[in-house]
């Protein structure tokens, strides 16, 4: 499935692509799954097979431009790097978990430096038994890293608890209708079903937040079914052994058979 990925970069359609056959097999029961890529002839980034019917499936990342997750993103960045220098490697996937907003140390500070060792410390010596750290802790938030998979060889990911309940709708919601509208008119000549795979790259929202904000709209009826691929999983990848596995939920569908797995 997919293209060859440069080093240390997700191959979004890959894992999204897994996450959605995992959901399938796994919560809606689906007998026969099968995914096979459409490139170079996209659109759909791939199909789909679920029990004889053919699905395409697209995927788009739902991301914002906010300077606080730009930083996050290059800490994450310095921290691989800083592990990297060591000689020793990276053994698992690592991701770092920001909940609410903790104040960043400032690039080039001390502080900043006492971090990336930090989290370089913890990758070094990680002990299956200590699945994570806690690397800053503030009135603000708190800063994890967190080993998420003994699979794969990777840390530069981020995952954002940052938004409290509900505050995260209105962004999500125009995020979502921007990407709907996108894509609907992209797939204009697609006469099979259509699954609209958003991949909620740094766990910008939470699933129910996520459904929420879809149903505030009607756009989410121009698709067959709309899949939320986002929560890290500790499981391998069956389509790309290299990649992470993540899992998933329906946040619409029109498949009454696969509405006892649309939530959760």
């Amino acid at each position: 499935m997919g293209r060859t990925r440069a080093e240390n970069r997700i191959n979004e359609e890959t894992v999204c692509a897994n996450c959605l056959v995992h959901h399938l097999k796994a919560r809606c029961q689906c007998q026969h799954v099968e995914a096979r890529s459409n490139r170079p002839n996209d659109p759909p980034d791939f199909w789909v097979d679920v029990d004889g019917v053919r699905f395409a499936a697209e995927v788009t990342s739902i991301v914002t431009g906010e300077g606080y997750r730009a930083d996050a993103k290059r800490l994450a960045k310095e921290i691989e790097a800083r592990c990297l220098s060591t000689g020793t490697g990276i053994s698992g996937m690592y991701v770092l978990r920001i909940l609410q907003r903790p104040a960043m140390p400032k690039p080039y500070s001390r502080d900043r430096d006492s971090v990336i060792q930090e989290a370089a410390s913890f990758v070094r010596g990680s002990d299956p038994q200590k699945r994570a750290r806690v690397l800053l802790r503030h009135r603000t938030g708190r800063l994890t890293i967190e080993n998420v998979s003994r699979e794969g060889s990777h840390l530069g990911l981020v995952q954002f608890g940052a938004e409290r309940e509900g505050e995260c709708l209105p962004e999500l919601q125009q995020l979502m209708y921007d990407a709907m509208r996108k894509k609907k008119h992209k797939l204009r000549g697609i006469a099979d079903p259509v699954i609209l795979v958003l991949y909620d790259a740094f766990a910008f929202a939470q699933p129910d937040d996520a459904k929420e904000a879809l149903l505030q709209t009607t756009d989410h009826l121009r698709f067959h079914s709309i899949f939320w691929a986002a929560s890290f999983a500790d499981r391998p990848n069956e389509l790309a052994p290299n990649e992470p596995g993540r899992n998933g939920v329906f946040l619409y569908t029109c498949c009454e058979r696969w509405l006892k797995g649309a939530t959760g």
